[in-house]
């Protein structure tokens, strides 16, 4: 806000290193290094006021608020596993006063320079005073979940709260970041490098959790039940991992020498099958063969035999490393392999759901009134609800056939904006939500904070970033 209001201090070599620095890449490289070790050292409050400073740096000197959207990315996964309020060894610091207060005042600090950098540049410039594309679709999304449950006897401010909060989190970004950034000035290679450097975090926390857990010193029978972070299981991790799976292959496809992005989407995909989710190995296969198959039809002449040779020799390698440490691989994926294919009561509770849903078909039952576990044991009266493992019943049973075509709406203004804009960033994006979408048949991510944040960041950027190119052949 200062360099708008006093244009002068744009003339001070100081400013200019600085903003130059911060709009970087090596910004983004920073965030993502600042989550990274406080993974492993458990610095999460180091990692915060170095956020909080951030902010307020952008806010008062940026010419925009870019350099904050990393954050808003990966700040959700910045906590360690040590510091999990949920972990059965509660040795969590954010359980104790003194850190909630920290935390606390971080957040109000962050806050009051965000909101008034929002506020100046709707009232600075006037370019920036349009309508979001998404915007009525997110309306009648947040009206269904704040309204889920209403006139049934399970209906209450709990709920409506509740309802509110899922809204926030997949919209939240999308309407702050429209306004504060100035769109025309960023790179079409800010998306797929943003979300593909958070992909390296998640191969860094998967090895870290494998590490952590002593997946590779188990002499028999490792239980994945032992891979988590501080932010969520092996489930939470794979759709993070799955939202940014495609991202390396836009430059697989646009880029000299793609096969080096393809190498590292095909890293990323080793890392998923490694998490051992298996909703996340099986949906991400398919992410993954599309992604593959997308590369090879849309780069053409040496490139695509590059990509054809790397994706060979990868092939190669796995059976030579599977053949080889068979026994060791065995032993890694053992709980995995034993669950197999059981569906761990999934189409009961989903015959739960549905029949919850016809008792209130029109506003369904609210979200606290599912009959599935949360986490394994039931439900105790907290925040966080029952969840069906269905993103889809879930909306059936707590909102109702209301809900579901809020949702369909949703979805209805996304897939057109990218049918009017079709363009290599936005066929990225556009498999990146297949993917999401996917992955939310067998769980409730899209009911789940951090993925929701991510979202609602991938669709500003198809609206915004990727508008007005020439259309794919």
């Amino acid at each position: 806000m200062l360099v708008q209001l006093f244009p002068k201090l744009n003339d001070l070599r100081l400013i200019y290193l600085l903003k130059k620095g911060m709009n970087s890449i090596w910004m983004i490289v920073t965030i993502i290094l600042f989550a990274a070790l406080s993974n492993i050292f458990g610095l999460e409050l180091f990692a915060y006021y170095f956020y909080m400073l951030l902010v307020m740096v952008v806010a008062m000197l940026n010419d925009d608020m870019l350099p904050t959207l990393p954050i808003a990315c990966i700040g959700y996964m910045t906590f360690s596993k040590k510091s999990n309020p949920l972990a059965l060894e509660q040795t969590s610091a954010f359980l104790e006063n003194a850190t909630i207060i920290q935390l606390t005042i971080i957040a109000i600090i962050i806050a009051i320079f965000a909101i008034s950098r929002l506020v100046f540049d709707i009232i600075k410039i006037k370019e920036r005073r349009t309508i979001p594309k998404l915007l009525y679709g997110y309306i009648a999304l947040g009206i269904a979940y704040m309204l889920g449950g209403l006139f049934s006897e399970y209906y209450s401010f709990k709920t409506f709260f509740f309802g509110l909060i899922q809204i926030l989190s997949i919209s939240l970004f999308y309407f702050y970041f429209y306004y504060t950034i100035d769109w025309k000035k960023v790179s079409k290679d800010y998306f797929p490098m943003l979300f593909t450097l958070v992909g390296v975090l998640m191969v860094f926390e998967i090895s870290n959790m494998l590490i952590d857990a002593g997946a590779l010193n188990f002499e028999s029978g490792f239980k994945r039940s032992l891979l988590y972070t501080g932010w969520g299981h092996y489930n939470n991790v794979a759709c993070m991992c799955i939202l940014t799976l495609p991202a390396p292959f836009y430059f697989a496809i646009t880029k000299k020498n793609g096969w080096i992005y393809s190498l590292l989407g095909s890293l990323f995909f080793i890392f998923i099958i490694l998490n051992q989710s298996r909703n996340g190995i099986l949906m991400s296969s398919i992410i993954y063969i599309t992604c593959v198959i997308t590369t090879l039809i849309l780069t053409k002449g040496k490139e695509r035999i590059k990509n054809i040779i790397t994706f060979s020799i990868l092939v190669l390698l796995l059976l030579i490393v599977v053949i080889t440490f068979k026994e060791k691989i065995i032993n890694i994926f053992a709980s995995l392999l034993k669950a197999g294919i059981k569906d761990s009561g999934r189409f009961k509770i989903y015959i739960e759901g549905f029949k919850q849903y016809l008792d209130n078909p029109i506003l369904g039952n609210g979200f606290y009134e599912c009959g599935a576990k949360r986490w394994g044991v039931p439900y105790d009266g907290g925040f966080l609800p029952g969840r069906y493992h269905n993103t889809y019943i879930q909306i059936l049973a707590s909102c109702g056939s209301i809900g579901i075509l809020a949702y369909i709406y949703h979805k209805y203004q996304i897939f057109k904006n990218i049918y009017k804009n079709k363009n290599i960033g936005n066929l990225i994006i556009f498999i990146t939500i297949i993917g999401y979408a996917l992955i939310c048949l067998l769980d409730c991510h899209f009911h789940n904070f951090g993925p929701g944040l991510m979202y609602s960041i991938l669709l500003l950027f198809s609206e915004k970033l990727y508008i007005k190119e020439k259309g794919l052949n």
